[in-house]
């Protein structure tokens, strides 16, 4: 997924889905890329890896998930 940094602080609805993707543990990686990086556009964006696959049930299983 590729969206710009405001994906990370704006809106309702944006902030119920990455609460639940939080909880779910679907995120895998988050970098950050610096603006103008792309042809045509002065924006930064970011990066975030989803993984669901490996993701946990719930926060407690983190201490014993393997990496």
């Amino acid at each position: 997924m590729i969206p710009s940094r405001g994906v990370l602080i704006r809106g309702k609805k944006k902030a119920d889905l990455r609460e639940k993707i939080l909880k779910r543990g679907y995120i895998k990686v988050i970098t950050g890329l610096l603006e103008n990086l792309f042809y045509g556009s002065g924006i930064s964006v970011l990066i975030i890896v989803l993984d669901k696959f490996q993701a946990w049930a719930s926060p407690t299983d983190l201490a014993h998930r393997r990496v």
